[in-house]
Order: structure tokens, then sequence, then C-alpha cells
């Protein structure tokens, strides 16, 4: 049973990063897709 909850605090974990590693790249894109269509209205 520890073991069970050892793995899952590491997925758990492993989760936490790859949304927070998502999250991230969702904003850059979003950013970097505003920037650009401010650039065309320019």
């Amino acid at each position: 049973m520890s073991e069970f909850g050892r793995i899952a605090k590491d997925v758990a974990q492993i989760a936490k990063l790859i949304f927070c590693i998502f999250m991230s790249y969702l904003l850059f894109s979003l950013l970097k897709d505003y920037l650009e269509s401010n650039q065309y209205l320019d």
C-alpha cells in the first residue's frame, strides 16, 4: 500500500509538471498570436 502511495505521489508531481508546461506553452502561443495580429494592424 505504501508503494502504491509513493507511485501515486510521483505520478501527481509529473502530472502537475506537465500541466504547468502545457499552460505555459498555451499562454506563450496566445501571446505570440496577439502580438502578431497587432503587428498586422500597424
